[in-house]
């Protein structure tokens, strides 16, 4: 259904859009979404702010290198996962853990209490480990990191200035071993920029095109602004053909939705009042089981029975008359 502008619930052209802007942003200069514009790493972020006063130098270094690198793997695990299981439910079948979906609707009532615990287990973890969510189990991470491995501006050392003080490394949030590398290929790097502030060296380490002159960023105001123009850009021309608008998430309680278009956060009253109909009628329609509530939302029926699938309810929704 993409060419309707929809393809699975809770998605629209604007997230396609958004996506492959960010995407092609990555092909160009690295992960800067990542580093400069995420949401969720900033709050991770804040959190290790916390922890680096509390444990001081023991911060970030609970985890053995090789055991860190190895929990790496399960960002490529979640990504292979969540596509598995969306395509199988043809729903956002993440969305029940999702802590970004979570960090953006706790306070609106949308988010799961499991994306909830998920999203505090996450930023508790931030107190000991730098970004643990971003380094062990972000799924667009794991995307940014192999896209970005072609993109030809990366951290590169010039080996013949390096002084070998190794500060670059003990600088990196995500324990890379920058001091051992000519070019940084490492799909965890997200462009934070933390190795180039803390090389003491001018001139040995940027980030930069092969055999260029190199991306000044010792203030790093650099790479913020250029990550600001790759993020607003896409937004701002995406406005103009009329791609992305405020309209996509309109409340679902408000239009006639046919029943390829019903999302898997809406509740059961939202969708008797969309289909026009009580909300028992909606019940007995479907065949829910007693002691369900208005409040239920469509995806957390699964758990509830397991036959009762979003991709069921929009079936038998197709032949609803309301009568």
């Amino acid at each position: 259904q993409i060419s309707q502008g929809k393809y699975i619930p809770k998605t629209e052209a604007s997230n396609f859009w958004l996506f492959f802007s960010s995407i092609g942003a990555t092909l160009i200069v690295g992960a800067l979404f990542c580093g400069w514009i995420c949401p969720l790493g900033s709050i991770q972020d804040l959190f290790g702010r916390l922890g680096k006063k509390i444990f001081k130098k023991r911060y970030n270094n609970f985890i053995p290198a090789a055991v860190d690198r190895a929990l790496g793997y399960l960002r490529y695990a979640t990504l292979v996962l969540i596509v598995v299981q969306t395509t199988r439910m043809i729903n956002l079948a993440f969305v029940k853990v999702d802590p970004y979906y979570a960090l953006y609707h706790f306070w609106t009532g949308e988010a799961l209490p499991s994306a909830i615990i998920v999203l505090v287990v996450v930023l508790l973890a931030s107190l000991f480990v730098e970004r643990p969510w971003c380094r062990w189990l972000c799924p667009f991470g794991a995307v940014q990191g192999i896209i970005q491995l072609v993109s030809p501006w990366k951290i590169r050392r010039d080996c013949v200035k390096c002084i070998d003080c190794g500060l670059c490394s003990k600088a990196c949030p995500m324990n890379i071993d920058v001091a051992r590398k000519k070019a940084v290929m490492d799909t965890r790097c997200n462009r934070c920029g933390e190795c180039l502030t803390a090389c003491p060296k001018e001139g040995c380490l940027d980030h930069s095109l092969p055999g260029s002159r190199p991306l000044s960023l010792r203030s790093r105001a650099v790479t913020a602004v250029l990550a600001l123009v790759l993020f607003i850009l896409p937004l701002i021309g995406g406005a103009a053909a009329g791609v992305i608008s405020a309209g996509d998430n309109n409340s679902a309680a408000t239009v006639k939705l046919k029943a390829e278009d019903i999302k898997a956060t809406m509740t059961l009253a939202e969708l008797a009042a969309a289909f026009g109909t009580d909300l028992e009628s909606l019940k007995s329609f479907l065949e829910l089981p007693e002691g369900i509530t208005p409040e239920t939302k469509v995806m957390a029926l699964e758990d509830i029975a397991e036959s009762i699938t979003l991709r069921l309810v929009r079936q038998k929704l197709e032949n609803f008359s309301g009568d």
